[in-house]
């Protein structure tokens, strides 16, 4: 998934904080795939060092969002990443450098953690009940994330169910299938890739977008 404005030049950066519980051999797998991807496109890119919250209050870390065209946040533990971004000079940068036109983009955990709720697999791992899976997210769009929409009932039985149950009445779900992008500005989306999107306005049924298609979904009418 990615958002943002119209777009600036600038060096890409490749945050892989969701992935650092699982060591740094993961944290740098994570990060060299998106140097490797981003460096075929012709980009210049470099991949953040921030493994845990402190590290998102280093300035050093900070600066490095100054003028970059895109942040993609990989893969990893949601839940962990939204626990280290929240409120932190990073993740303010961040959003200032969005706002400004720099596209924020991410892969499974790095869509997860952007909504109002996300599921934490730490503690699905760990056996506990399903009223503790899910914790705060940032909250950056008004609405719940569904990456892996098609394969996660294969993981988990009544996986769908469980998501779909856990969204707020007033916000909206986003459901993106493995291979699969939306791309938008926060109201206006397009899918791309081999799936599909399935998506829940607030308080409606939802309905299936087919790849090439385009949907309205007003997640964050600030980035407009």
């Amino acid at each position: 998934m990615a958002s943002g404005g119209g777009g600036r030049g600038g060096r890409v950066l490749v945050v892989p904080t969701a992935s650092a519980p699982e060591g740094d051999e993961v944290f740098w797998r994570w990060g060299s795939k998106g140097l490797s991807h981003y460096r075929k496109l012709g980009l210049e890119t470099a991949v953040v060092e921030l493994k845990v919250r402190e590290d998102a209050f280093r300035p050093e870390v900070v600066a490095e969002v100054a003028g970059a065209s895109l942040i993609f946040f990989s893969g990893g533990n949601p839940a962990y990443l939204a626990r280290t971004l929240r409120e932190t000079p990073f993740w303010a940068a961040v959003g200032a450098a969005v706002g400004d036109g720099c596209a924020l983009a991410g892969s499974s955990a790095g869509i997860a953690y952007l909504g109002i709720v996300t599921f934490d697999p730490a503690a699905a791992a760990n056996g506990r009940p399903p009223e503790e899976l899910w914790v705060p997210g940032l909250g950056w769009f008004r609405g719940l994330f569904g990456p892996h929409w098609d394969a996660v009932e294969r993981w988990r039985p009544g996986a769908h169910a469980m998501m779909l149950a856990a969204v707020p009445q007033d916000c909206a779900f986003l459901g993106i299938d493995e291979d699969t992008a939306v791309v938008g500005d926060g109201a206006h989306w397009e899918v791309r890739g081999r799936g599909t999107a399935t998506v829940q306005p607030a308080g409606a049924d939802p309905f299936v977008v087919n790849a090439g298609d385009r949907f309205d979904l007003t997640l964050r009418s600030s980035l407009l």
